[in-house]
């Protein structure tokens, strides 16, 4: 069967197949049931065409819902089965949801992982960091603008390290401090 379909007509053909098509919410699912067990175990019943199973966005684990597009025929049966179902100390609840227009998005797949971002973030803050340091340390300390540019907690550290020095030179007059450079 060959299909030849432009513009307008690939949207109709869409929507003419996903007109059958009901989305189930199953919430309280068990820890480790991930997609792949779950498309398994809904298969059982007919033909699974979308599954979606959030994932924390701190941790990067499954959470405990998912969402399942599949034929209307078949979705009160996995509803029925599924509702108050026990499974590894769970009670399983399963709902056929009415508006199913919002919830399978291609943008949201399409999405960067997480903790891939934040790894990046971190990257990122931590280059600007090394170079505004770099940029400091050219500069004279004796301006008090160029100090108040310097951040409180630097400020403070060599602040504190300046007075230890100055408490062990009271302690031991042949003190002296050698610093290296590396």
């Amino acid at each position: 069967l060959k299909i030849e379909a432009r513009g307008r007509d690939i949207a109709l053909l869409y929507r003419s197949m996903t007109n059958n098509l009901v989305v189930l919410h199953i919430t309280r699912l068990p820890k480790y049931f991930g997609p792949y067990e779950l498309r398994k175990y809904i298969e059982q019943f007919g033909k699974v065409h979308e599954l979606y199973i959030p994932k924390s966005k701190k941790t990067g684990k499954w959470k405990d819902s998912a969402f399942v597009r599949m034929s209307n025929e078949a979705a009160p049966l996995v509803a029925s089965t599924l509702n108050n179902l026990l499974q590894f100390n769970k009670i399983i609840k399963c709902e056929v949801l009415a508006d199913n227009k919002r919830l399978f998005r291609i943008s949201r797949y399409l999405r960067n992982s997480t903790r891939a971002s934040h790894e990046e973030n971190q990257t990122i803050a931590t280059i600007k960091r090394v170079t505004a340091l770099n940029a400091r340390k050219g500069m004279d300390f004796t301006n008090s603008s160029v100090r108040k540019s310097l951040p409180q907690a630097v400020r403070r550290r060599k602040h504190n390290f300046q007075k230890r020095i100055a408490a062990i030179k009271k302690t031991n007059l042949n003190f002296r401090f050698h610093e290296t450079d590396h």
